[in-house]
């Protein structure tokens, strides 16, 4: 086996930002063409347009997942078929560095323990104002770095609360 042939045969981590008509069916058909190929979607984010029910609205889909680069292509064909979607962009999850992920977490930790654990050079992050015994804070960087910064957290308290997003360079 080629570098080439193991690097296609490896999982990786994938995010796709998709752009679809915002209305009944459209996050459904968008799951089904994923479990179709069975493939798990690890995170899903909808955001749809409030607005007027008479007019065209627009949603953004961010969902993330594992997959071989031919069966990742392979679900983005698929998806750039459907009737609802109008766009799929897709972002190597774990090398893409132009992708930045915010999260906002909230602690019962000692404020000095959380420090220690998110102080390294590749991570941003500030404490908020505390809420009676637990700390706030807003961390951000390149996903993998961030997710390593929530897994030791998650050690230090495992009733972490973590509300995140993943921005992408568009």
């Amino acid at each position: 086996m080629t570098a080439l042939d193991s690097e296609s045969t490896t999982h990786r981590h994938w995010l796709f930002m998709i752009r679809t008509e915002d209305r009944p069916g459209a996050a459904a058909s968008i799951t089904a063409a994923f479990s179709g190929r069975g493939l798990q979607i690890e995170s899903f984010i909808g955001i749809g347009d409030a607005g007027c029910y008479d007019r065209e609205t627009e949603g953004v889909v961010a969902l993330t997942f594992l997959a071989i680069p031919h069966r990742m292509d392979t679900v983005r064909r698929v998806l750039e078929r459907l009737e609802q979607v109008r766009s799929v962009h897709v972002y190597d999850y774990a090398q893409d560095a132009r992708l930045v992920k915010a999260a906002m977490v909230r602690t019962c930790a000692a404020p000095e323990q959380v420090a220690a654990q998110l102080a390294t050079p590749e991570l941003h992050y500030q404490a908020l104002e505390p809420v009676g015994a637990a700390s706030g804070w807003l961390v951000h960087g390149q996903p993998p770095v961030v997710d390593a910064a929530l897994g030791r957290l998650r050690e230090l308290d495992p009733h972490l609360t973590v509300l995140y997003a993943i921005l992408p360079p568009e």
